[in-house]
């Protein structure tokens, strides 16, 4: 089977707290501080309790509500710099945050390959027992999607695995992604998710620096995953 190089569609990044009742009275300020931060030819509106800044620019966007900030790109170059830092400084301080409770990150990658149900025989092949075709004829056929999820735990953090083939039309109609085009994406691809959480005990002030790290760290491990599998194909 062949499988071409892995490619960086979408990235998260999450901290949250308890919710802050200061929230309220501060988020119109916050808002046009978010929109500073995030570049010119942003856009903004309020869904509910959840406040929204998206860099149309920049392809950063950030999520905000009284108990998390959510920042997101689908850029596959989007250079973050101090960017993540700094909103969650920004937010942090405005809501008088004193102990978050969680920071997390997460990448989402998209490798294209020959033909998915080549793709799928493999990840079948994978499996063991659990993967063979005859195993599921008390269904009335052999499966048309294998898929693999793991969760790696430690006492400080967590990582949560997904992979599985996916097609354009899937990927187009998913909420992995901005896009609603089949265009956009490859016909089929093995699609891996990567996502890191880790249960806060740093005060508020180191809480912006964990946050940029959570991200670095789940791009080193997902390469590192990546170039695994592909030893065994």
């Amino acid at each position: 089977m062949e499988i071409q190089e892995s490619v960086l569609r979408n990235i998260h990044m999450i901290v949250g707290w308890q919710a802050s009742p200061r929230y309220a009275d501060v988020r119109g300020a916050l808002t046009e501080e978010l929109l500073k931060l995030v570049g010119s030819e942003s856009d903004w509106h309020w869904e509910g309790p959840t406040t929204l800044v998206i860099g149309e620019a920049s392809n950063i966007d950030l999520a905000v509500s009284p108990s998390e900030l959510v920042l997101a790109s689908e850029s596959t170059d989007v250079e973050l710099g101090d960017l993540p830092a700094q909103a969650a400084s920004l937010v942090i301080e405005a809501l008088s945050i004193k102990e978050p409770r969680l920071i997390g990150a997460g990448a989402i990658w998209l490798a294209p390959v020959s033909a998915s149900e080549e793709l799928n025989e493999w990840l079948g092949s994978r499996l063991g027992s659990l993967g063979k075709p005859g195993l599921y004829d008390a269904f009335g056929g052999k499966p048309s999607a294998f898929s693999l999820e793991a969760e790696i735990s430690d006492k400080e953090f967590s990582y949560d695995v997904e992979l599985k083939p996916i097609t354009a039309a899937e990927a187009a109609e998913s909420d992995d992604f901005r896009s609603d085009e089949e265009d956009d994406f490859p016909p089929a691809a093995l699609f891996m998710e990567v996502i890191r959480s880790e249960v806060s005990e740093a005060p508020a002030a180191d809480a912006p620096t964990v946050f940029a790290d959570n991200l670095d760290k789940v791009i080193t491990a997902s390469q590192r995953f990546d170039a695994a599998i592909r030893e065994g194909l």
